[in-house]
């Protein structure tokens, strides 16, 4: 089946995203989930985690790990990016607050790159 979505968008017009597979720029990462590599790689080991759901599968290996919502326990480290999917919080200004006030409670900042924000206690 999927052999046939391929011929077909070969001879059908308009916009045909399955082109886009054999686009080299397809396969190559953008700035932000090098600097969400290079960011996760900043948690330590035995850290327990306040993340983003989209960070957490990352981190799973940690001991304690939690989702960044108002509810959320202080944690060692608080790990977000203001540009992905904002879940479990409605939009990116929920995660902005979040951060700021995990900032205001005594959390520093310790690596910030491409909207990817590391907070340590």
């Amino acid at each position: 089946m999927s052999a046939l979505c391929v011929l077909l968008s070969l001879f059908l017009p308009g916009n045909q995203p399955l082109w886009d597979l054999f686009e080299a720029e397809h396969y190559q990462s953008t700035d932000v989930p090098l600097a969400g590599r290079r960011a996760i790689a900043t948690v330590p080991a035995g850290a327990s985690v306040v993340a983003q759901a989209m960070a957490a599968p990352h981190l799973s290996q940690r001991p304690r790990i939690y989702l960044l919502k108002p509810a959320a326990p202080d944690a060692d480290v608080v790990i977000a990016c203001t540009r992905l999917n904002p879940y479990p919080n409605t939009s990116v200004d929920d995660v902005r607050a979040l951060i700021d006030e995990r900032r205001r409670r005594g959390y520093r900042v310790t690596f910030e790159e491409a909207g990817w924000v590391v907070l340590q206690r």
